[in-house]
């Protein structure tokens, strides 16, 4: 416990990781719901359906399946920035052999930064909630409409999904830091592989049916699959990547199984490597 303190007193520090939770709020108001908004009032071509779709969609009782229709294209590369920020800083800044000067425990050190990036994570999807939730709210009151609220069993169902999901997309980009020792190459391999070949492998998976398996297993994917699980509209409203490629119990295990293997790469990794 005081390793995760001792880091967390530490990203206090770091002004990325806010940076990012900032982007990531910024992402929420615009594509979630300003987008969608204006949408909804200025285009004439929609149809009485789609209106209505996409208005429901910017209520207050959707809000959080707002932001989990959200992660698969914009915030889980985000929450993969902050996993790299935070699990390749100190190698950024040189201070990794001072730190296992006074603290040779690699594995406490490593813990405990693990630890502290799913805390932050937590602060990040209650954040996003709390936007969200702003966002729906002041729609609700520029029409009109009646608020009605989500109920706390399913504010906290949609908080336990979208933590799950940013720490699986953060400890994805820990690791990929802690194995490259740079901040930038992990960023650049992470989102090359959520926006590209990840894109590219669905894209084919259509016609390729050995490519339809090997997508099941892909983090966007899981990602998507657990988001349409929880009630997200996304096939209604055109939210990329969430479609049921998995069902959503599966997604849960794929994410699951996606941090077990980043931690472990991540302690493997860490703890055999020369500092000096």
């Amino acid at each position: 416990m005081m390793t995760i303190s001792t880091e967390l007193h530490v990203l206090r520090h770091r002004p990325g990781p806010k940076i990012m939770m900032a982007i990531w709020c910024a992402q929420i108001i615009v594509f979630a719901y300003l987008i969608s908004y204006l949408i909804y009032r200025f285009v004439p071509s929609l149809s009485a359906t789609q209106a209505a779709q996409i208005h429901r969609a910017l209520l207050p009782s959707q809000l959080g399946t707002q932001v989990l229709d959200s992660m698969p294209i914009y915030g889980g590369p985000v929450m993969l920035i902050i996993g790299a920020l935070v699990g390749g800083g100190d190698y950024r800044w040189g201070t990794l052999r001072t730190i296992i000067a006074r603290r040779p425990d690699r594995v406490s050190i490593l813990l405990g930064r693990v630890g502290a990036l799913t805390a932050v994570m937590l602060i990040t999807a209650a954040l996003s909630l709390l936007t969200s939730g702003v966002c729906s709210a002041i729609v609700a009151l520029a029409n009109h409409d009646g608020a009605a609220w989500p109920t706390p069993g399913s504010l906290l169902l949609h908080l336990l999904a979208l933590w799950l999901i940013c720490v699986t997309w953060s400890m994805a980009g820990f690791a990929l830091a802690v194995l490259t020792t740079s901040v930038p190459a992990a960023i650049g391999i992470g989102l090359m592989w959520a926006l590209a070949l990840e894109n590219v492998i669905g894209l084919l998976s259509a016609s390729v049916p050995a490519l339809a398996d090997v997508r099941k297993g892909l983090l966007s994917a899981a990602t998507g699959s657990l988001a349409k699980a929880m009630g997200g509209p996304g096939a209604a409203t055109g939210a990329p990547g969430v479609v049921p490629v998995i069902a959503g119990w599966l997604a849960v295990l794929v994410l699951l199984g996606y941090i077990v293997l980043a931690v472990g790469l991540s302690l493997l990794t860490f703890t055999h490597r020369d500092i000096t």
